[in-house]
């Protein structure tokens, strides 16, 4: 069937980027005299082990594989090119580079484990469970739709990962020492013998998330609630020059304003919340100290602090302020009943959400080498770019926008297909913020514009969109430092433009 030939006799029919190309090149023709299995035309087979004394298989056309793909050999396994389109069952990979022209669909699963191991798909791929793990790397170029992708799956717990014994059949699973593992060999067996490997009904995830504490004793407004969500561990730093602290945000069409101007020792203090309702109203509640005559014999002067309110329309021609009392129409008292119940609840989910992502792992990223030609955010030709089908974006603490130092910021973006069948572009901007009281958190905002006109604060909004962005930024990061040890290591980025490939150069790392 396959035609057993020398690597020189086909090495012009690979894609110029694979790597058994690229290695040859380097290497004065270090692969000349290797053995290729070879196959022109369409090819179809029942299964195709890779465990095998050729160095590759090449087949110059499309390849259908009814069962499954595999190897048990993680560390030097046998590579595989399609120049065509490729199906099979399932695909269990690793050690190798399997390169597809075409697009790439697996019926079930696939799952390329170790650092050895590339997978490269010119076209659009297509899975009902996508698995990576130990650093295996994945560059799609078209477009991906996979019921469920795992990465990392050594990361338990529901921000990072899952628990393989809900999802894999009990004779695969190595439980040793308290850390389960999947047993390659077995797998392949069961294959081998056309017995199931997972329960199907599992694969689509379950969007579990976690039960994030409600930091409050009830919802009621109360000047001690007041002061918890105007404090200084979550009011952010301002220029130098203002008088307050504030941070606001919208859930859906309501918008959300806390602020501290002043503080206690300076006149005209105050703290406050304000709540907008789309384009309807707009509520102030404020809370200002009182000075109290005490009932003690010293008759010593305490601080209280007095409660009050006013709201107005925010558009058309009467938009003066009223005082909030028990005469106010419903729709204000609604809108300040909910809202304070709704902002309680953001702020607690914002405590939680602050320590997901550490401001440390933005600082190191930054400070990658493969990161340092991209040094203007403001220039979209040189603030980032793609690796895999993550787009990166990057701004350095410090750089100025209209005169102004910015914040380190870090974005990804990815394409996607919405429930309707549609391509769309999503965004994940995390930037540090600094904290009144000094401490630093990673805000997360979410777009599907990438002037990031109409956004998300998932840090307050919670839910399945923080769920997203924790893992997406931990898929990012560990691409990224891949990516960067890969250069280091001596291989060429495939992802860098000409002017990022010439500072790499200037730099020495890369030839």
């Amino acid at each position: 069937m396959f035609q057993r030939i020398r690597f020189s006799e086909i090495k012009l029919k690979l894609p110029r980027e694979s790597w058994y190309y690229l290695r040859n090149e380097q290497n004065d023709g270090e692969f000349e005299e290797e053995e290729v299995w070879y196959y022109k035309g369409d090819l179809r087979l029942s299964e195709l082990l890779l465990d095998l004394n050729a160095m590759l298989i090449l087949v110059e056309g499309n390849l259908i594989v009814d069962r499954y793909i595999g190897n048990t050999d993680t560390d030097g396994a046998t590579g595989l090119i399609v120049l065509g389109d490729m199906r099979a069952s399932h695909m269990v990979a690793g050690g190798q580079e399997i390169h597809v022209v075409g697009n790439l669909q697996v019926d079930e699963m696939f799952w390329g484990d170790y650092n050895h191991g590339d997978l490269i798909v010119e076209g659009n791929m297509q899975a009902k469970l996508m698995i990576t793990s130990d650093q295996y790397r994945v560059r799609i170029q078209g477009t991906s739709a996979f019921e469920r992708y795992i990465e990392d799956w050594d990361d338990f717990g529901v921000w990072q990962g899952f628990d393989m014994t809900e999802l894999f059949v009990p004779e695969i699973i190595l439980d040793e020492d308290e850390e389960p593992s999947v047993w390659r060999e077995e797998m392949l067996r069961l294959l081998e013998e056309d017995k199931p490997i997972l329960y199907e009904d599992r694969i689509k995830p379950i969007h579990e998330q976690p039960q994030i504490p409600f930091l409050f004793e009830d919802t009621q407004l109360q000047p001690l609630y007041m002061q918890q969500v105007t404090a200084d561990s979550l009011c952010f730093q301002g220029e130098p020059e203002d008088t307050s602290s504030s941070y606001e945000f919208w859930l859906g069409d309501q918008f959300f304003r806390a602020t501290a101007y002043g503080n206690e020792a300076t006149s005209g203090h105050f703290r406050s919340v304000y709540f907008q309702d789309g384009e309807e109203y707009g509520a102030l509640l404020k809370i200002e100290p009182v000075v109290a005559q005490s009932v003690s014999v010293d008759q010593s002067r305490t601080m209280q602090w007095q409660l009050s309110g006013k709201y107005r329309r925010v558009t058309g021609e009467h938009t003066d302020w009223s005082e909030i009392d028990d005469d106010s129409p419903a729709v204000i008292q609604q809108l300040c009943q909910q809202n304070w119940a709704h902002l309680l609840q953001a702020v607690s989910t914002y405590e939680y959400a602050r320590h997901l992502i550490d401001p440390l792992h933005i600082r190191e990223l930054l400070a990658l080498p493969l990161v340092e030609p991209y040094n203007d955010y403001y220039d979209e030709e040189r603030n980032g770019l793609w690796i895999g089908d993550v787009y990166f974006a990057f701004r350095q603490e410090g750089e100025l926008y209209n005169d102004a130092p910015q914040s380190a910021l870090v974005r990804l973006a990815r394409d996607y297909t919405d429930e309707q069948g549609d391509a769309k572009v999503e965004y994940f901007s995390y930037r540090i913020q600094k904290h009144m009281d000094g401490s630093e958190c990673v805000s997360v905002q979410y777009s599907e514009d990438e002037d990031d006109d109409d956004y998300r604060m998932v840090n307050y909004e919670g839910g399945a969109k923080l769920l997203d962005a924790v893992k997406f930024f931990e898929k990012g990061k560990k691409l990224l430092a891949r990516c960067n040890q890969d250069m280091l290591d001596g291989t060429k980025p495939f992802c860098g433009e000409d002017f990022a490939m010439e500072y790499w150069r200037e730099k020495g790392y890369i030839s």
